[in-house]
């Protein structure tokens, strides 16, 4: 297993979400043998950018934020290398951000965690070379009675 190259624009919203207690998306390339079958339904319209790199994109709306409302939220992911990948998608929640539903079998990583340090995952998902895929998933915006930013240096 190795971790995907991303690129600049989606680490830097990555690490602006994380900053804000909100949610962390990541890919990573998983090994040919563990796929979960053909599953073509994420796959979406349009070609990727031909890059050497695959892009991860975070998307929320509506926007403002507002604390007490769910949303919902899209991460994209584009395969501009010439080679097809299986991927392994995985968003980390925020203190303020609480899982509400998903699509694609979506599930908690590790469920017996704390709520602010759980992770959501989809089954491992194939992304054809030059092709676009999103997952979409559901969250509630709570209160927390102390905020605290330990972001990345």
């Amino acid at each position: 297993m190795s971790k995907v190259k991303v690129g600049w624009a989606a680490r830097i919203g990555a690490i602006l979400g994380a900053c804000y207690g909100l949610l962390l998306p990541t890919a990573t390339v998983q090994p040919a043998e563990s796929t979960s079958g053909d599953r073509k339904d994420w796959i979406i319209v349009g070609q990727a950018q031909a890059a050497e790199e695959i892009n991860v994109a975070l998307n929320v709306s509506p926007r403002p934020l507002v604390y007490g409302r769910v949303y919902d939220a899209t991460i994209e992911v584009e395969n501009g290398t010439p080679n097809g990948r299986t991927i392994l998608i995985r968003a980390l929640l925020g203190e303020v951000a609480h899982f509400v539903s998903g699509d694609f079998d979506v599930r908690f990583e590790h469920p017996d965690q704390a709520e602010q340090q759980r992770k959501i995952v989809w089954p491992t998902l194939d992304l054809p070379a030059g092709a676009r895929g999103r997952v979409s998933f559901a969250f509630l915006v709570s209160r927390v009675a102390k905020r605290v930013c330990l972001c990345p240096g």
